[in-house]
């Protein structure tokens, strides 16, 4: 077996080293083909466009002519010194030989003629024209160059043939080795199977029926050569066997009694960790909570936009108390609202029925209570039979016991206890600070919005917060909305364009932020309209920010 191995590996590696040989010898030819008809078409190209040039600039006498001459002169003496690097045949020398005999020939004739037209001397040149046989020799090198690219074209097509020849007697020795090797693997499939296969097959039928002790009267335990040595230790295997299952029906019987025993502690388990399951959902519940809780009071704290604030309340009450859905509706003009599952209908439908379902005893009460009903078509989604609901609907009051917003939150199926009551009354005194801190606010635009001089006012960290109408006109473009970072950025980028001092005051009010200036200076800067109106600035320092007064002067 290692023989015929070694036989396949060395055959298949000479093989392949006579195809690669051969391969790399024939493309190495064809490459030098190659090369020859490249660097002989590159000569007669360049001793052609020499010809062409030499007589643009006899009739033109340009010196871009007298430049691409000097030019195709080079470039047909490399071509020659290439060509004569190439290994060459005698037809090759003698076309090489032609080349530079012509080559040469002409080079001189174009610098003469090149050396006559700046000497003034046409009249020479002219007689000379009819002798130097351009035409006669434009033609015998087309000539000749094809002559030559066609001993080339039939030389590859003779390389091409010998080396398709070789291929073929390469495969036919290939087929040849491979069908000896076949019989040879033949021949030692038959040894395998007469030496190997028949007592391999008898040891099987045998190992079939192990539990009878046949195997111990196998007739090859004598033998000592591999069969002889797996008969021997396929005995002591069946032996082995015999024993092992003995001990393994003692053993199952050991087993099945720790099965019993791990089945009742595995119930025992699975009762624990139900009811570590079960706390860890109540711990995740509380962390959504006092998440949701301090969301809330964050966006109490920070959020300026009514209507950014109420869709941030009735979210966050939603996950606070695990309601299905939600609504607040503050008690203004329009009746401003946001909402968590319910569809525009259904707030549609909310407000105009206030002031005869809900108002009424939420004015009266002034205190949070629960409704159970039943739930309707739109409730119930996919769900089918009888459903209760319960609606917590909870009033926002103001310092004089108005009731300013009301917050409803539904639970489908499940109750509102005392805990919910008390907790969405406590958040509720919160929910109307900011929603009063919100009216303050509006309220301060409007008033800002009615004076007549531009106000800007920044926040401790520089950014400007609010801008009134006066200003957002003198500046043409409208801050209310934006935020701080956007607005402090729009600021400065109108101011460059709309103020014809913008540096100054840029600077200044900068200076005014960060505390560099004292608080009676003053800046006069005018705008950059048609009216060129006249405006100065002054500053006021306040808790939590800076107030800049723009006045006409």
């Amino acid at each position: 077996m290692a023989l015929l191995i070694v036989l396949i590996l060395v055959g298949g590696a000479l093989l392949y080293w006579f195809n690669h040989r051969m391969q790399e010898n024939f493309e190495q030819q064809v490459s030098e083909l190659d090369t020859k008809a490249f660097l002989a078409g590159e000569i007669q190209q360049s001793m052609s466009s020499l010809m062409i040039e030499y007589r643009g600039y006899i009739s033109y006498h340009l010196p871009d002519f007298k430049g691409r001459i000097a030019e195709n002169q080079r470039g047909l003496i490399d071509g020659v010194a290439e060509f004569r690097k190439v290994a060459l045949t005698e037809s090759d020398r003698e076309h090489l030989r032609f080349l530079e005999d012509a080559s040469n020939r002409y080079s001189e004739r174009v610098a003469e003629g090149v050396k006559l037209i700046e000497e003034g001397k046409f009249d020479v040149i002219e007689r000379r024209a009819g002798e130097e046989g351009f035409l006669t020799f434009t033609d015998e090198l087309r000539a000749r160059h094809y002559k030559f690219t066609e001993e080339l074209r039939l030389e590859q097509m003779a390389l091409r043939a010998e080396y398709a020849r070789r291929v073929d007697q390469h495969t036919l020795y290939y087929a040849e080795y491979l069908v000896l090797i076949a019989l040879l693997i033949g021949l030692l499939a038959v040894q395998f199977a007469r030496n190997v296969g028949g007592p391999l097959r008898t040891l099987a039928l045998f190992s079939e029926h192990y539990e009878d002790a046949k195997i111990i009267n196998l007739p090859y335990d004598k033998r000592e050569d591999e069969i002889g040595y797996l008969t021997r230790i396929l005995k002591q295997i069946f032996m082995r066997i015999k024993e092992n299952e003995r001990k393994l029906i003692e053993q199952s019987q050991e087993l099945r009694l720790q099965q019993d025993e791990m089945m009742a502690q595995t119930e025992q388990l699975i009762i624990q960790q139900d009811e570590q399951h079960h706390t860890l959902v109540k711990m995740k519940e509380k962390e959504s909570i006092l998440a949701a809780q301090y969301e809330l009071s964050s966006s109490l704290l920070n959020t300026l936009d009514q209507e950014e604030l109420l869709l941030s309340i009735i979210r966050n009450l939603v996950r606070i108390q695990q309601a299905d859905k939600g609504a607040v509706v503050l008690l203004d003009a329009g009746f401003p609202h946001a909402s968590v599952g319910v569809g525009a209908a259904g707030m549609e439908q909310l407000v105009a029925s206030l002031e005869e379902s809900i108002l009424p005893r939420l004015r009266e009460e002034q205190n949070a209570f629960v409704v159970e009903r039943e739930a309707v078509a739109a409730d119930k989604g996919y769900h089918e039979g009888k459903m209760k609901l319960n609606d917590l609907i909870l009033p926002v009051s103001a310092r004089g016991g108005n009731v300013t917003a009301l917050i409803i939150l539904t639970r489908i199926g499940r109750r509102f206890g005392p805990d919910a009551l008390k907790q969405v009354s406590a958040l509720a005194n919160q929910i109307a600070l900011s929603i009063n801190k919100l009216r303050v606010r509006e309220l301060n635009l409007q008033i800002m919005d009615s004076i007549r001089e531009g106000v800007l006012l920044f926040n401790a960290q520089g950014k400007l917060v609010q801008a009134n109408r006066m200003w957002s006109e003198w500046m043409a473009c409208e801050f209310q909305g934006l935020e701080p970072a956007d607005a402090t950025e729009l600021l400065y980028g109108q101011i460059a364009v709309r103020v014809q001092q913008s540096a100054a005051l840029t600077r200044f009010m900068q200076d005014a932020l960060d505390g560099r200036l004292e608080a009676d200076e003053k800046l006069l800067y005018q705008l950059a309209d048609e009216s060129g109106q006249a405006i100065g600035v002054s500053f006021v320092k306040t808790a939590g920010g800076t107030l800049f007064l723009h006045r006409k002067e």
